[in-house]
């Protein structure tokens, strides 16, 4: 009977800490809040198409690490022109030519530590949080030639929330909402809908 019981905890201990590896991929919109306003015939645009490719290993049935890459696309479009103005921070630039434009573009590494829990063998909550390596890129131009670029990297929180929605043992899929915090920057947000792959 002792033999029996300590078999059994046995096999539930070790099926409580069985891991798998898993990977993704998602599509969706990116978004970012600037704070811009503009003037006359000038045009702000505050998102793009976003990716993700992402990959992890599930320790139990509630705790994961990530190791995620995203795409953010071009968060952030100025298209201007003469007479034209826009202003950021209480700071007012003037546009003293036609077809203007600025582009900011954004690209992050994070790695994060992921909570779920299995409300349904279909319906699986999560939750997130880490840090990531964000890199923008901010360009200014005319008439689609590049007059002036500069870059800033640096690492900050990353969190976000989601479910995946198992379809097979092996694949599901999922939706996730995330935040990443830039430092001075305003907080870039995506929402992507993918497929999780679990080996």
């Amino acid at each position: 009977m002792k033999k029996s019981l300590l078999l059994a905890g046995l096999l539930g201990a070790s099926t409580m800490m069985a891991g798998d590896w898993y990977t993704g991929l998602g599509f969706g919109k990116s978004y970012i809040d600037s704070g811009i306003t503009t003037t006359g015939t000038a045009t702000l645009d505050e998102g793009d198409t976003a990716w993700k490719i992402y990959g992890g290993y599930k320790y139990n049935q509630y705790l994961s690490t990530e190791l995620s890459y995203s795409d953010l696309g071009d968060l952030l479009t100025i298209n201007a022109n003469n007479g034209d103005s826009f202003t950021i921070d209480g700071a007012t630039a003037n546009v003293a030519v036609n077809n203007a434009a600025i582009i900011l573009d954004a690209q992050s590494i994070g790695l994060s530590a992921v909570l779920s829990y299995p409300l349904h063998k279909n319906f699986e909550p999560f939750i997130k949080a880490g840090l990531h390596r964000y890199k923008i890129n901010v360009s200014a131009g005319v008439s689609g030639a590049t007059l002036a670029s500069t870059s800033d990297t640096g690492t900050d929180f990353l969190y976000g929330l989601g479910f995946n929605a198992p379809i097979t043992e092996n694949i599901s899929f999922r939706t996730e909402y995330e935040v990443f915090s830039a430092d001075s920057y305003d907080s870039v947000s995506a929402l992507t809908f993918g497929v999780n792959y679990k080996f």
